[in-house]
């Protein structure tokens, strides 16, 4: 049975309040005929009698435990999960039930913390100062690390059955790219292990987009935009192609309602005329810190000493068969010498 502990308003009280929710697991040998059935009821019997919520019951019906042998280790004997997303509601599972500290030095060892950044006893240090901070609640303490172990517990949970086709342990690669999920709106993949996966780990606000409808979605794009009249066309993708196309069956216009859903209303805004003024101003203040002889050559690299970075990025006038500019701004450069 395992035990989730009523969470308080405080983190000192927090690792001894009451026990509220538990997890029934159950495991028996097939060998010996065995009835998890036995095992759950008194388990039942047990929680109910202390007025315990059980959230969940786990079975791992097999082989004796003396002769298996299991790919996720230390984690314990959990049961091979039925569906993708039974193997992520076992990997939830354990990340809000198992013991926190025990959770956080089997996550590290996981992730290769220690090797990576070449200190062996970098759980007892992570430990120590999750203890100085008086336990507080690991997903909410450390979340993009809870993110990421509750990915390779998934990956571990799936590894060794038949729900992802031809998964093999070099996808931990491929998984990797999940790590960037808590930081993006919008994921796109046409790999199947992504498509299979990434949605799982997924809240309602992103979207994952199959890169196949991606390719498609360009050339619906493309074709929409090659019919415009030549006079359109002439001023550029700058000002044609600044917004999507206005109708809602393109998957481009979709995704800027969802995340820009304003962006209508400000096509739609009159534009304040440009000072020529204050933009004359802004160029020779960038001139300034870019060509000034006062600019002495350094060797420095740390960002912090260096009062400011200035990149510069040379753009093409076409994209393919696609004008960037109009013609009338590709002349001014031309006329200012800024074409080479």
């Amino acid at each position: 049975m395992i035990a989730r502990r009523k969470r308080s308003t405080t983190f000192a009280q927090e690792s001894n309040g009451p026990i509220t929710q538990v997890a029934l697991y159950a495991r028996v040998s097939t060998l010996n005929n065995q009835d998890p059935e036995m095992q759950l009821a008194e388990l039942r019997e047990y929680a109910g009698r202390r007025g315990w919520q059980i959230v969940e019951e786990f079975t791992d019906q097999g082989v004796s435990g003396c002769q298996e042998s299991r790919p996720m280790g230390s984690l314990g004997p959990w049961r091979k999960p039925k569906t993708l997303e039974d193997a992520k509601r076992i990997a939830d599972t354990i990340i809000d039930y198992m013991d926190p500290e025990w959770l956080l030095r089997f996550g590290l060892d996981l992730l290769g913390v220690p090797n990576t950044i070449g200190v062996p006893n970098a759980a007892d240090i992570v430990v120590a100062d999750w203890v100085k901070r008086h336990r507080p609640h690991l997903p909410e303490h450390i979340p993009y690390f809870i993110f990421m172990l509750t990915i390779n517990i998934f990956f571990c949970l799936v590894l060794p059955t038949p729900l992802l086709k031809s998964v093999k342990a070099s996808h931990q690669i491929d998984l990797a790219y999940l790590y960037y999920l808590p930081f993006r709106s919008v994921f796109t993949s046409k790999d199947n292990f992504h498509a299979d996966i990434v949605p799982l780990f997924m809240n309602s606000r992103q979207t994952f987009v199959n890169g196949n409808d991606l390719k498609e979605e360009l050339k619906k794009l493309d074709a929409y935009y090659s019919a415009l009249p030549d006079e359109v066309l002439r001023t550029g993708l700058i000002n044609f192609a600044a917004t999507p196309p206005d109708d809602a069956s393109f998957l481009t216009t979709k995704l800027w309602d969802k995340y820009l859903p304003r962006w209508r209303e400000i096509k739609a805004s009159p534009k304040p005329p440009r000072d020529p003024e204050a933009d004359k101003k802004l160029i020779e203040e960038i001139n300034t810190m870019t060509a000034s002889p006062d600019l002495l050559r350094h060797d420095e690299r740390d960002m912090d000493k260096i009062n400011y970075v200035t990149v510069i990025k040379s753009v093409k006038l076409r994209k393919g068969k696609w004008r960037r500019f109009s013609e009338e701004s590709e002349q001014k450069m031309r006329d200012a010498g800024e074409l080479h």
